[in-house]
């Protein structure tokens, strides 16, 4: 990766040893274009207009956690359920917070025909930990 600091210094970043060169390449008159620069995996085609732009940023990867979305759908349901992400275990509730029914291990959709139209509240045991949700059976 090439980056350029305060300086007019063109670096070469090393991420994976952590390391950085300065390249000997004077900017201040390139009127940013940059001619035929490349790294060592890649061809920058010469005569290719660039604007310098010194900025700060942050690379990184957030982690994805099911508990930040629902899991469950469509929802409102007729009958089936389908789930997003794998679930240990299904818990369910009802308006007044008596347990009705669990699943153990269940294998991608739920098929709930059985239950009145209500709403209900979903315990989702998950590998991420436990999330709850509110379902609507039409």
């Amino acid at each position: 990766m090439l980056i350029s600091n305060s300086n007019n210094e063109i670096r070469e970043l090393d991420i994976e040893n952590e390391t950085s060169v300065i390249l000997n390449i004077d900017i201040t008159n390139l009127d940013g274009i940059i001619y035929g620069m490349a790294t060592s995996n890649e061809y920058l085609a010469s005569n290719c207009n660039f604007q310098l732009v010194n900025a700060s940023c942050t690379l990184s990867i957030e982690e994805f956690n099911w508990l930040n979305y629902n899991i469950i759908y469509p929802n409102p349901t007729k009958d089936i359920i389908y789930l997003k992400t794998n679930i240990n275990k299904i818990e369910i509730f009802d308006f007044f917070g008596r347990k009705i029914i669990e699943f153990n291990s269940p294998n991608g959709q739920i098929d709930l025909s059985e239950l009145k139209d209500s709403i209900y509240l979903l315990r989702l045991y998950t590998d991420f930990g436990i999330k709850t949700e509110k379902l609507v059976k039409e």
